[in-house]
């Protein structure tokens, strides 16, 4: 008998290590898949005499997770879109010379007209302590400047070291170093350096046009960031951006809510600072990310109220005329409370914004509706100093539609997307600040599917 329990003993023990012991085939075969499927209808409708412009484009992408071993887990996946049908984006406006600049972006901005593309992403490694998490590889950030700006078939990602610190009780904070990006748009993965330009570079401070593609020398970008909830109504949010040898950005928001017996009252307010580093990227005044001694200050602030199924907001931003705000576009959109999809103010001086939205949630029809007013008062076109990218004093109107069916066809979700731009500034008898910037109107039919 004795010798009976002895082998059990032993055997259960022999059990337990083999249990424990790392195997491949245990950390692949009970990992999770995650798919998505999205197909994207774009029409730009430009002023009469100018181009117009249409995408439509389907993708589908995978991503795997492994079981989590020893704290650790393994996360690999990527994408790919098809351009079903779409205009000829090589082929120049007769009018300005210039070519798409909204559909263009279902695709490879980099390579016009590729039919197919692909892109690997989330390729990380993560270890777990308690809340917290290390990310090392390719991942998303969610950040107030580096997001996934995902308004197109792929979305923004960068690689490198990152944290997400959630010890202390009421306190997040997160942050790392980047050192390559694979900016919206595009496929292949760049240096964070040679990332900044993949974009249009618009013009220098002095007037020539931007060239910097390929000529900022810069170890990588470190953020660190976090907020701190006083309570379950107040949150006060930091940011530090710093590009070695480019420029160092600062963000502070405060965001507070009142909960009234039939409404909710909310406010926010919003402060950024930023300097250029040593010569912005290059010595070379027309290599260079930003001008040397170059700064920017950014205010803002956000009044909203929200009642039932109904909610309001009045937002206003002033960027002052100490200098442009400049973050590179490829690596995310700008957080200002002003903003409406399809257009930003980063690149600009001189600002003042003002906007209203509104935006009803019809929960028993899984509808939600939005609509965005702005009037957006920029220097002229022909202000280099303050106007990065030509950009006329404008007014903008969005209304949208997202519908989340439940069901059999639980999974889906359909979007729907007008923007209209009115121009009111002066543009110099010159359509190149007309074309795909003002009196035109963008439309937007988008269908996901995850899994």
């Amino acid at each position: 008998m004795a010798l009976l329990v002895s082998s059990g003993t032993a055997f259960a023990q022999n059990q337990a290590v083999k249990q424990d012991t790392f195997s491949l085939r245990r950390l692949f075969s009970n990992g999770k898949i995650k798919g998505s499927v999205r197909q994207f209808s774009m029409f730009t409708d430009n002023h009469s005499g100018l181009s117009d412009y249409y995408a439509l484009a389907i993708g589908a992408g995978l991503n795997y997770e492994t079981k989590r071993w020893k704290n650790m887990q393994f996360s690999f996946g990527g994408f790919f879109v098809h351009d079903l049908a779409s205009s000829n984006f090589s082929k120049a406006d007769p009018t300005t010379k210039t070519i798409s600049r909204y559909d263009i972006g279902l695709f490879d901005i980099l390579e016009l007209n590729n039919q197919l593309i692909s892109r690997v992403e989330n390729l990380n490694i993560k270890y777990f302590y308690k809340k917290s998490t290390l990310i090392v590889g390719k991942q998303v950030l969610k950040t107030p400047l580096v997001n996934p700006q995902d308004g197109r078939m792929t979305s923004s990602m960068m690689e490198g070291v990152y944290a997400h610190f959630n010890q202390l009780k009421n306190l997040h904070l997160e942050g790392g170093w980047l050192y390559r990006s694979s900016p919206r748009s595009t496929v292949k993965w760049f240096s964070v350096a040679n990332s900044i330009g993949t974009y249009p570079m618009g013009i220098n401070t002095n007037g020539t046009k931007g060239n910097y593609l390929d000529n900022i020398s810069s170890k990588g970008l470190f953020i660190l960031g976090g907020n701190y909830d006083f309570n379950e109504s107040s949150k006060l949010s930091a940011w530090n951006y710093f590009i070695e040898n480019v420029s160092n950005t600062s963000m502070i928001q405060w965001n507070q809510d009142f909960d009234l017996k039939t409404h909710k009252i909310k406010y926010g307010l919003q402060f950024f600072s930023q300097n250029a580093i040593e010569d912005g990227g290059n010595s070379d005044p027309t290599k260079t990310y930003m001008a040397a001694n170059s700064k920017a200050i950014v205010l803002g602030a956000m009044l909203g109220l929200t009642k039932k199924q109904n909610s309001w907001t009045l937002n206003y931003t002033r960027i002052t005329k100490d200098g442009r705000f400049q973050f590179p576009r490829e690596w995310g959109r700008d957080p200002f409370f002003t903003f409406l999809p399809r257009e930003r103010n980063e690149g600009l001086g001189g600002v003042h914004a003002v906007s209203g939205t509104f935006s009803r949630n019809i929960t028993s029809k899984n509808l939600l509706f939005d609509v965005g007013l702005g009037k957006y008062i920029l220097p002229g076109v022909k202000d280099f100093r303050l106007n990065k990218y030509g950009m006329p004093s404008y007014t903008q109107l969005n209304a949208g539609l997202k519908y989340i069916p439940k069901g059999i066809m639980e999974g889906i979700d359909i979007q729907l997307l007008a923007i209209r731009k009115w121009n009111n500034g002066q543009l110099y008898n010159d359509e190149k600040f007309r074309i795909n910037k003002v009196d035109m109107t963008n439309y937007n039919v988008v269908l996901n599917y995850n899994f």
